[in-house]
């Protein structure tokens, strides 16, 4: 099966359908945004598959990943597409592109790292991919990005089935990065603190005898993050909206 992608890295010039290979195990659709290598670099680029034929896939380079569940784009608008590069002489991703909302451009980046739990060392593991990347999380040292493991894999579900395996044992964890890089957008991040010295927090006559440093977590503490993170909503949304008034505010953040 051979996929005919406008790809992102072409510029006007150059701009025309270029052919894919679809490995085995991956499921793409016309409308789908995928990644694939291009130019003599092999430089990953983002494209959009434009459709699908039974092609001779010999000598072709391969898709390498999916970011879509579901194709973004319809039939209707890969045509509205099409008429819009020959009408304002764009490229067809430009034109493609600019029918969805920007945030749909920007992924959540993943690092797995192991949770210190080491029975997997000697336990029968049978899923083969998931003793993969425990193997080569230990050899980064315990944490690897998320590219760095699906390219040990190289297929997209055995790589899901594999993380979900090992994130139900507990012998992995993951984290998504939320960042400028990733979003597309400024990011600052709000922390709120959940414990506290305990000679702050209770009376002088208890914390007589106890040792210096110790630190407590309150008993209201969910209701203050609570109430912390509502007041941070407040100050983004006036930051933001500078027409709203603080009496409408809540309407938006219950």
């Amino acid at each position: 099966m051979v996929a005919k992608i406008a790809v992102s890295a072409a510029n006007f010039a150059i701009d025309k359908p270029y052919s894919y290979a679809i490995p085995e195990g991956l499921t793409v659709r016309p409308g789908m945004r995928v990644i694939v290598p291009f130019g003599r670099g092999n430089r990953r680029c983002e494209g959009i598959v434009l459709e699908l034929s039974e092609e001779e896939a010999h000598g072709l380079k391969t898709v390498e990943e999916r970011l879509d569940e579901d194709s973004v784009l319809s039939e209707t608008m890969l045509r509205l597409a099409a008429f819009l590069r020959e009408r304002y002489f764009c490229t067809f991703y430009d034109a493609a592109r600019a029918m969805l909302p920007a945030g749909l451009w920007f992924r959540k980046k993943e690092t797995f790292s192991l949770t210190g739990d080491d029975s997997w060392k000697t336990a029968d593991i049978r899923q083969k991919d998931a003793l993969v990347l425990l193997q080569l999380l230990e050899q980064f040292g315990g944490e690897a990005p998320e590219e760095s493991l699906r390219e040990a894999i190289g297929d997209e579900e055995r790589f899901h089935k594999a993380v979900a395996y090992l994130t139900r044992k507990k012998w992995v964890d993951a984290r998504q990065e939320f960042s400028r890089r990733t979003l597309g957008v400024p990011v600052v991040a709000v922390g709120v603190p959940t414990v506290m010295d305990a000679a702050g927090a209770l009376q002088p006559a208890l914390t007589r005898d106890m040792p210096q440093g110790l630190l407590v977590t309150l008993r209201d503490v969910d209701a203050r993050v609570r109430e912390m993170g509502r007041l941070v909503g407040y100050g983004c949304d006036l930051a933001l909206h500078r027409g709203l008034s603080l009496a409408e505010i809540p309407t938006f953040l219950s």
